[in-house]
């Protein structure tokens, strides 16, 4: 029954259980939540978090609570919760602030700085590969906390296919909208004028395979560990796109990038791997943009899924 959730959801989860055990205990409640203790709780929370952040603690809370007490989803979806919810993210809401995707112009930037060294070379085929399969920092990368590291969803080097010559492919795992662990197989192939994906990343496999010949993992640093979130923005850092720029710009670069090619929506979610329209937050540009884009290339890019 734990496995069904990453460590890391069950430690986010764990915090939100701690705080309700908390606020019961200050103010003399029972354990078991009910649609006014619960509303208590959102207000009560609101003046320290952002009603967005009290929405993941309420899941955490039913996620925790819900083998003790079964009728906690109905008390979380009770109009009086509901309606606090509500009150209290129109009342204390401050915008969202997402980071700023990376454009074709700063990949070409990385492409274009020549280091020799084996783990530049490594960064310099994730932030590709990142930008054009849309993939999360999290998909090419271990979490930081070694607690949370899944060796189930590291890519293998023995998933990597060349179908063509100017195109490669790698299993991924799965991910965080793949909740029956299919995984997805990423095509990856050349899209924008200057930028060869392939080659960057044949170069990077002829030197890992030279290095690590029977490890398993496909990233893996010069010192044959899988390569985590702060090796990614030691690299990142250098090239001083700014704070607002880190792992996520790459999914919202590379998504921004295929609308202003003039992909079709449907296509653009089914390359992210998204289950919903929830990508449309990664198009970090105005739609009148997207549309100025769309007329001057019509014809969607030939990559898929």
């Amino acid at each position: 029954m734990g496995l069904k959730l990453d460590s890391s959801t069950w430690r986010s989860y764990a915090s939100a259980y701690n705080s309700w055990r908390e606020f019961v205990s200050i103010h003399h409640f029972p354990i078991e939540p009910n649609p006014t203790t619960l509303s208590n709780y959102i207000m009560f929370m609101c003046d320290y978090i952002k009603p967005s952040s009290v929405t993941s603690y309420l899941s955490g809370i039913v996620q925790m609570l819900e083998p003790y007490f079964p009728n906690i989803r109905t008390v979380r979806s009770s109009p009086i919760v509901r309606d606090t919810l509500i009150g209290c993210k129109r009342l204390r809401n401050t915008p969202v602030t997402r980071k700023l995707p990376l454009s074709v112009g700063m990949i070409k930037q990385v492409v274009f700085t020549s280091d020799p060294r084996y783990d530049f070379v490594l960064f310099q085929t994730l932030i590709v590969v990142g930008f054009h399969g849309l993939l999360r920092l999290g998909d090419l990368c271990d979490p930081p906390i070694r607690s949370n590291i899944n060796p189930a969803k590291r890519a293998r080097r023995t998933s990597v296919k060349f179908p063509t010559n100017d195109s490669f492919s790698f299993a991924l795992p799965a991910h965080k909208a793949d909740p029956f662990f299919e995984g997805n197989v990423v095509l990856i192939r050349n899209l924008w004028s200057g930028i060869d994906v392939v080659s960057i990343f044949r170069r990077y496999l002829a030197q890992r395979d030279l290095r690590h010949p029977y490890a398993s993992p496909l990233w893996l640093t010069e010192n044959g560990s899988v390569p985590d979130r702060s090796f990614f923005i030691r690299f990142l850092l250098p090239f001083n796109f700014g704070p607002s720029v880190r792992g996520q710009s790459m999914r919202a670069g590379g998504a921004t990038a295929l609308a202003e090619l003039g992909a079709s929506s449907e296509a653009i979610q089914a390359l992210g791997r998204w289950s919903s329209s929830a990508w449309k937050i990664y198009i970090r540009k105005h739609p009148t943009v997207v549309h100025h884009f769309e007329r001057l290339h019509p014809n969607t890019p030939q990559h898929h899924p």
